[in-house]
C-alpha cells in the first residue's frame, strides 16, 4: 500500500509510535483527537507535518551512515526481534568495512550495549528503549573487533589490535 490512514481515538495517542512502526506504507495520514508530541525515536523513519489534529508521516530515504543503517533496519522490522535484526545488520555493516564478525560476537556486543534488547520487538519496546537505541548501536560499532586477516583496523574506533 502506498498510503494508509489511521484514526487514533482519544486517549490512545501513546500507541502512535507502535502504529507507525507497524505499517510499511510510505505515507501515513494520522487523525488524532488533538495535538500530540511526536516522539523523536521515530525521526529516523519518518518526517512529519502537522495540521491541527492531522499528522502526515512520510518515510525517509534509507540512510547511508552505518549507525543510521542499523537503526533504520531495526525500526523497519517492527515485528522482528530487535536483537536478531540488530545482529544481522551489524554483521552486514562490519562486512562492508572488511571486518569479520560472527553471529556470536555480534550477540555479545549487543548484550553488552543493550542487555534489555533480547526478546523485544520494536513494537514491544517501551519508548525510552527506542530512544536509547542510537547510542547503544554506536557502542556496538565502536566495539567491533579488528579483522586480523584483513589488516584493516576498525573504522568505528574499536580495538586497534596487537
Amino acid at each position: 500500500m502506498e498510503r494508509v490512514a489511521i484514526a487514533v481515538p482519544p486517549g490512545l495517542e501513546a500507541a502512535l509510535p507502535r502504529l507507525l512502526l507497524a505499517t510499511r506504507a510510505p505515507h501515513v495520514e494520522v487523525h488524532l483527537a488533538g495535538p500530540f508530541d511526536i516522539p523523536s525515536a521515530l525521526d529516523p523513519v519518518y518526517s512529519f507535518t502537522e495540521s491541527g489534529a492531522m499528522l502526515t508521516a512520510t518515510r525517509r530515504p534509507r540512510p547511508e551512515a552505518p549507525q543510521a543503517q542499523i537503526l533504520r533496519r531495526i525500526l523497519d522490522s517492527g515485528h522482528a526481534k530487535l536483537a536478531n535484526t540488530w545482529r544481522e545488520a551489524l554483521i552486514a555493516v562490519a562486512a562492508t568495512h572488511d571486518v569479520t564478525l560472527t553471529k556470536n560476537e555480534a550477540r555479545a556486543l549487543i548484550r553488552e550495549a543493550a542487555p534489555w534488547a533480547g526478546d523485544l520487538t520494536p513494537l514491544d519496546a517501551p519508548l525510552h528503549r527506542l530512544t536509547a537505541l542510537p547510542s547503544a548501536i554506536a557502542a556496538t560499532l565502536h566495539s567491533l573487533p579488528d579483522d586480523g586477516n584483513s589488516g584493516v583496523s576498525n573504522p568505528y574506533g574499536g580495538n586497534s589490535g596487537p
